[in-house]
């Protein structure tokens, strides 16, 4: 009886591995791909979400407050500042009003920028006091950094100050 001899079962993406550990490994590949997937779907599925969903940003400032929504459209303004230190904090809202819990001030700042003649001096992260130089009108900026991703999530908005 002749005998056969067979060459090793090559394969130009597995090398020289064994019928045995090709089988195997292109069983294995796609069963990670899968797991891969459901992990990820899962974590969106159930709600596993560290980002914010702020709907408006609130500035108040003594009995002034002003609301940014997400398209930046300012109410309430304008932002009514003195020339005397005043607290300035900002509240970030959830579209059904209530406090957005998940803006921890551990990885989020409120940014205050611009504003010709106003100074603000941070205090904590959502709050500082603001002055203002002089009597007039201008515009400060407002938005909510992301100091642990180095971006902003919220704004930068332009909201237009009186200072009296």
């Amino acid at each position: 009886m002749l005998q056969e001899k067979r060459a090793p079962f090559k394969s130009h993406y597995l090398g020289d591995f064994s019928m045995f550990a090709q089988i195997s490994l292109r069983r294995a590949v796609p069963r990670l791909g899968i797991a891969l997937a459901l992990l990820t779907a899962c974590n969106e599925s159930s709600g596993i979400n560290n980002e914010p969903e702020i709907a408006t940003m609130r500035l108040t400032v003594g009995s002034s407050a002003v609301n940014i929504a997400e398209n930046g459209v300012v109410t309430g303004g304008p932002l009514v500042l003195t020339t005397a230190d005043q607290v300035l904090t900002a509240t970030f809202l959830r579209s059904d009003a209530s406090v957005e819990t998940r803006v921890d001030p551990a990885v989020f700042r409120l940014d205050v920028s611009g504003g010709t003649g106003v100074t603000f001096t941070r205090q904590s992260a959502f709050s500082g006091n603001i002055k203002g130089a002089a009597a007039g009108n201008t515009t400060v900026t407002f938005g909510l950094f992301h100091t642990v991703e180095n971006h902003t999530d919220y704004g930068p908005f332009p909201v237009p100050v009186q200072i009296q």
